[in-house]
This record gives C-alpha cells, structure tokens and sequence, in this order.
C-alpha cells in the first residue's frame, strides 16, 4: 500500500510539469498564428494605402495640368483684351466707356440684340411658253425658247440678261453663267433674253480679240419674239483661240443693247 501511494504521488508530480509544457506550447502556437494574421493585414493595408496614392498622385496632376491650361487661357484672353481694348482707342473710342462696357459685361448686365431672320427679298416666276425656237445659220448659231416674263420698264424691243456659258439647256438659257474659259474649250455661247423682238431684226456679236482684231457674227430672226432666251456662240471653227482677256458687245438694230462683257481664255487644260 506505502509503495502504491508513493508511485501514484510520483505520477502526479511527473504529470504537473508535462502538463505546463503542454499550455506553453499550445500558447507559442496560438501566438504565431495571430502574428500571421497581423503581418498580412499589415501588409494588406500598405498595399491599399500606396495604390490610393498613386491615384490620388494621378488625380492631382491632371487637376493641376487643367489649372495649368485654364491659367494660360485666361491669361490669353486678358492679353487679347488689352489689345483690342488698345485698337479701339486707337480708333477713338473712349478708353472710360471701354472700362465700363468691359464691366457691365463681367457682371452680365448688358444686353445683346437678339438676331432675326430677314425676310426673303426675292421671289420665284414661273415660265411661260410665248416663243418657238428657231435653228440659225452656222457661225451665228441662235435658238430661242420660253423663259420668265420680263418685267421691264419699256415696251420696246430690248436684249437683257446677257451672259456668257459653256452650256446651255434644253429651254436655251444657260446652264451656269461663267467668264472663264481654257484653250481646251469648245465654243463659248453668248446668251441673252430677248423681249418684244420683232422678226427681221439684227442682232449683232461683237467679239474682241486680246490682240485687237474684231470677229463679228449676225442672226436675224425670222419670227418674233415676245420673250424668250436667245444664244450666239464662237468656236474654234470660227476663230482659234487665244489666251487672254476677250470681250463681246451685243447689238440690237446697229445700236448697242447691253454692256460690254468681258471674260478670259486661260492657256491652261481644261479640268473636271
């Protein structure tokens, strides 16, 4: 019995400082776990931290580039202030009523006038048919057709609208009215209206020559003509062409009836 009582006292006391091992290393290991753990927040957190500066870096240099360029506009936009403001003096404006329009403006109580839309200062006609056309002899080429009614003053014959094409259109009127020409160019039309033309009447086209020389074509008609468009025309047929500045005068009866056209053959190919 002594010597059961004393093994199991030794038991205890061998079991007493395993035990104490036992909770220091269950205690060492629970440490390093929470070590562990903090590191990687800690880690964690550095690495949130420097991903909001750089951001925060990237948005204050682009705040700082736009402060950057408003300054320069604003300061180009004072600069040229003072340059008109300048010129305006010059011009003899009142330097203290500048100051203060330029304030009033600054303040935003000037009123500006509002833009209306003008009205239409042109009307459209519609064309009526009171001419048959007619086919010329060659050299002086004219045909007639119906064109807008005249609205003219007298009531003698007259030749109005004259112009000069490298096209006309079904009705004889022109196409697109130019002045310039190329060496390349076929023929040149003279085209014009003519109102209350009798038949038998003489029109002329005086065509001028950069060098002097005169070429002139006839064409009477054989009808008359109360309103309507009428052509002539030259070509290279009827006279090579030379560059330079031409004109052509047109008559009615031996007496001069419109302006003097005048227009230029470039020495050029022609383009388009």
């Amino acid at each position: 019995m002594l010597v059961e009582t004393r093994l199991k006292r030794i038991r205890k006391l061998l079991l007493i400082p395993f035990g104490i091992l036992l909770t220091l290393a269950l205690g060492a290991c629970g440490a390093g776990t929470a070590d562990q753990t903090l590191v990687a927040d800690y880690n964690n957190s550095s690495t949130l931290i420097a991903d909001m500066r750089m951001t925060g870096t990237v948005h204050a240099a682009r705040l700082q580039t736009t402060l950057d360029y408003s300054g320069t506009r604003v300061a180009l936009a004072a600069t040229q202030s003072i340059f008109l403001k300048g010129t305006l003096q010059a011009l003899g404006y009142d330097i203290n009523e500048l100051n203060a329009l330029q304030e009033a403006a600054m303040n935003g109580s000037v009123q500006f006038p509002t833009a209306t839309q003008p009205a239409p200062n042109f009307s459209i006609e519609e064309n009526q048919p009171t001419a048959a056309g007619s086919t010329p002899p060659a050299g002086d080429n004219t045909n007639v057709s119906p064109t807008a009614p005249a609205d003219l003053s007298g009531s003698g014959p007259q030749l109005v609208n004259a112009a000069l094409a490298s096209e006309v259109g079904s009705d004889d009127c022109p196409i697109t009215t130019t002045s310039q020409f190329t060496l390349n160019s076929n023929i040149i039309y003279l085209t014009m209206r003519a109102v209350n033309v009798s038949a038998g009447s003489t029109i002329t086209a005086r065509w001028l020559r950069p060098d002097g020389e005169e070429r002139v074509f006839d064409w009477t008609p054989d009808f008359n003509i109360d309103d309507g468009c009428v052509w002539m025309y030259i070509d290279q047929t009827d006279e090579a062409f030379v560059a330079g500045v031409w004109s052509v005068t047109i008559e009615l009866n031996g007496t001069q009836a419109t302006d003097v056209l005048s227009f230029r053959i470039d020495d050029m190919a022609a383009t388009g």
